[in-house]
C-alpha cells in the first residue's frame, strides 16, 4: 500500500492529464446541471441555498456549473494541472491538506464521485469530511462496484480492478457498511448500468452464497431494480449511494451487526433528521419514477 505522501505525489504529478479528465468533465456539463438539481432536491434545499463540497473533483466543471446556478461550492483536488486551470477560470479549488480551512458543519452537500477507491484509508478521510457537513446534510457517493462479498479468489475479470490506481474494491455491502460505521443514514442505493446478458451470468456465478445475509443491511433502503431483466440490482458496474449525516455516536452503545451502530440524538437532531429523511425519500421517489 502506498503512503499518503506517495499518493499525493502521484495525483499531483499528472494523473488528470494522463486520464483525459478535462475532456471527460467538459463532456458531462449537461449531466452535471441535472445532477446538481437532484442533489439539492435530495438535500431538501433550493439550488441557490445549498453549499456544496466536491471532494476529488478533478477539473471542477461541476463546481463551475454549481456556482453558475447560484450555489456556494468549492472543489478539492491535488492535481497541479487542476489547480492551474481552476485559478485561470476563477473556480475555488483547495488541496486535500486544506480541508481544515472549511468551517465545521457548514456544508449542505458532500459529493465523492469515484474517490473512495483511490484513498489509502477511506474511513478516516470520510470522518474528517463529515465534520464539515451539517447534521442532516446530504452525502453522495459513487464508485466502481464489485460483486465480491468476502476475500476469495475470483476467476472473473472485473472492470476497474486496476492496481495501484484503485486501492480498494467496494461491493454494495461493504460500501453500506462503511457508511453505517461513519454515522450515515442511507436512503437510496443503486448500481448501474445493466451488464450484457453474458456478463450477467458470469457475475451471478461469482456472488457468494452468504451475500443474501450481508445484503440484509439494505433493509429499509430504497433501491431500483433493472426492470424486466430480473438481474440483481446490486451487481451493476457502478454504485450510487445517497445518505444523510446523522448526529454524534454514543461509543458505549454499538451494535456491530449488519445494520451498523446505534445512534443517539438530541430532540432537535431527531427532528432535523426526520424532516430531512422525509424530504429525501420524496425526492428519491420522484427521481426513480422519472427514470
Amino acid at each position: 500500500m502506498p503512503t499518503e505522501a506517495d499518493l499525493a505525489g502521484f495525483y499531483a504529478a499528472g494523473y488528470s492529464e494522463a486520464h483525459g479528465q478535462l475532456q471527460q468533465q467538459q463532456a458531462n456539463r449537461g449531466h452535471y446541471r441535472t445532477h446538481l438539481r437532484a442533489l439539492a432536491r435530495a438535500c431538501g434545499r433550493r439550488v441557490p441555498e445549498s453549499r456544496l463540497l466536491d471532494f476529488g473533483s478533478s477539473y471542477p466543471i461541476l463546481v463551475e456549473e454549481a456556482i453558475a446556478a447560484g450555489m456556494q461550492a468549492v472543489a478539492v483536488d491535488d492535481s497541479v494541472q487542476v489547480h492551474q486551470w481552476s485559478a485561470a477560470s476563477g473556480i475555488p479549488c483547495l488541496k486535500s491538506a486544506q480541508i481544515g480551512d472549511i468551517p465545521n458543519q457548514s456544508i449542505d452537500i458532500l459529493r465523492l464521485s469515484h474517490v473512495l477507491e483511490h484513498l489509502v484509508d477511506p474511513k478516516p478521510t470520510l470522518a474528517v469530511l463529515l465534520e464539515k457537513v451539517k447534521v442532516g446534510g446530504l452525502v453522495y457517493i459513487s464508485q466502481p462496484n464489485f460483486p465480491v462479498f468476502r476475500a476469495q479468489a475470483c476467476d472473473i475479470d472485473l472492470k476497474d480492478s486496476v492496481w495501484p490506481t484503485h486501492l480498494h474494491f467496494f461491493s454494495a455491502a461493504s460500501l453500506v457498511r462503511l457508511a453505517n460505521l461513519s454515522g450515515l443514514t442511507i436512503f437510496g442505493f443503486d448500481t448501474h448500468p445493466l451488464p450484457s446478458l453474458a456478463e450477467q451470468e458470469r457475475l451471478v456465478a461469482a456472488v457468494d452464497p452468504d451475500c443474501a445475509r450481508l445484503l440484509g443491511c439494505f433493509k429499509g433502503t430504497r433501491t431500483r431494480s433493472f426492470g424486466r431483466s430480473g438481474f440483481p440490482w446490486y451487481l451493476g458496474e457502478n454504485s450510487e449511494c445517497w445518505a444523510r449525516k446523522t448526529g454524534p455516536r454514543q461509543t458505549s452503545d454499538v451494535d456491530t451487526r449488519a445494520h451498523g451502530a446505534k445512534l443517539v440524538f438530541g430532540r432537535s437532531g431527531r427532528i432535523a433528521i426526520s424532516v430531512g429523511n422525509f424530504k429525501s425519500r420524496i425526492a428519491w421517489l420522484m427521481r426513480t419514477r422519472s427514470q
